[in-house]
């Protein structure tokens, strides 16, 4: 509750493999380089984050396959509708 009195929350997610092509290379997660098992790693956090970070979010969105002006573009639009702003 207290993320939402400081703003919108915006959930952004993805496919396992999305995640995995994203994050394998990347020394700045360290919860995520320390194992053979990357894949399993990603499930054992989302298992245990997801529920959390669902139970918090406005507004969810899968950007697993879209472009980051895409994914963008539909986070405006879902806050113009939260908060009835005009286009």
């Amino acid at each position: 509750d207290h993320l939402r009195q400081l703003g919108y929350v915006v959930l952004l997610t993805a496919d396992e493999d999305t995640i995995r092509r994203r994050v394998e290379h990347n020394a700045r997660r360290p919860l995520l380089q320390s194992d053979e098992n990357l894949p399993g790693n990603i499930a054992s956090l989302l298992a245990i984050r997801r529920p959390l970070y669902e139970a918090t979010a406005q507004f969810t969105i899968d950007n697993s396959s879209l472009t980051r002006e895409k994914a963008a573009g539909l986070i405006v639009e879902a806050a113009r509708k939260a908060f009835g702003w005009q286009s």
